[in-house]
């Protein structure tokens, strides 16, 4: 008989009550089925916790655990992730934003991936963004993801090398070993809006390589006005990053790197600080020139550039 673990599907909400029911029916309705699911609020101030109570009463008598966690002051997405996972009983987990949908086979597809990598202990897959109402949707296009980072010949040290300078990965699509991330401490929750980044340099500094399903198990709704893509007219950075760079000084980076990139990372920093000083604003010449300077010189930006090369050359060799 196949492993079959209890799968936690942990649906992060906050302000969701638009799309929220959405997301908890596409839990319910899984092929496979050895699943809780578990809603963690993080303080809404509209109606989504109500929302949540009243589907809640409506499949009380399904024999399947649902339960809500409320959060008592908002934390960020970061402490969310972490309150629903202090309750999560499953052996693997499912994080899934209260706005998205799970495709009806995710889960059975995650766990059938397992099943024949029975060493893997993260894995991200593919997502199709869409704006607007799911049924007028256009789900059919699905770009090619570059598997360069996850083949065969790419090892946990290889990938440790890459996720310090430059981000790879998906957190929409992420399904992870309960017990891989109890061994690095949880959620790093320094950084309340960042909850996936700092997570995937330490599961792949454990020596996890990340792997990669190529199937569709997530379908992410785009709202402008989410943390994610938040961004002010003309702004050059989007607000969440104005927040890594100001706040947060990427620090999840710099205590993984060596003496030389440490240094690298300073400048990296004091150039987009600098653009932020300067107004942030594609309107301001300053703004633009230091723009220019930061994608010329900064050897992160470089890094985009080498890792979006490999990729144009793996995908060419499928």
């Amino acid at each position: 008989m196949e492993y079959q673990p209890l799968v936690s599907i942990i649906i992060i909400t906050y302000n969701s009550s638009k799309w929220v029911l959405e997301t908890l029916n596409s839990a319910l309705v899984q092929t496979y089925q050895n699943t809780e699911i578990i809603i963690t609020d993080d303080c809404s101030t509209d109606d989504t916790v109500a929302v949540c109570k009243k589907w809640i009463e409506k499949h009380s008598t399904l024999k399947k655990v649902i339960r809500l966690v409320e959060a008592k002051k908002n934390t960020g997405t970061t402490g969310n992730h972490q309150r629903g996972f202090d309750v999560a009983c499953g052996e693997w987990v499912k994080c899934i934003a209260g706005d998205d949908i799970l495709a009806p086979t995710a889960i059975e597809s995650y766990v059938e991936y397992i099943n024949t990598h029975t060493d893997v202990r993260h894995l991200r897959a593919c997502a199709v963004h869409f704006t607007g109402d799911f049924k007028d949707a256009d789900l059919t296009r699905h770009d090619k993801i570059s598997q360069f980072m996850y083949h065969d010949g790419v090892t946990a040290r290889d990938q440790f090398k890459v996720i310090t300078k430059t981000f790879f990965g998906s957190g929409p699509t992420y399904f992870y070993k309960a017990e891989a991330l109890r061994e690095i401490g949880g959620y790093d929750e320094r950084f309340p809006m960042q909850e996936d980044y700092p997570m995937f340099i330490k599961m792949i500094g454990k020596g996890y390589k990340m792997m990669y399903m190529d199937k569709v198990t997530v379908y992410k709704r785009v709202v402008p006005t989410s943390i994610q893509y938040d961004t002010e007219d003309g702004a050059i950075f989007p607000k969440n990053k104005v927040r890594m760079i100001r706040d947060w000084r990427y620090e999840y980076k710099m205590e993984q790197l060596g003496s030389i990139w440490r240094i690298f990372l300073r400048y990296s920093l004091w150039l987009q600080n600098a653009i932020i000083n300067a107004g942030n604003n594609y309107k301001s010449p300053k703004c633009r020139f230091l723009n220019v300077i930061d994608k010329l010189t900064d050897p992160f930006i470089w890094c985009d550039r080498w890792l979006a090369h490999k990729n144009r050359q793996f995908l060419h060799t499928l």
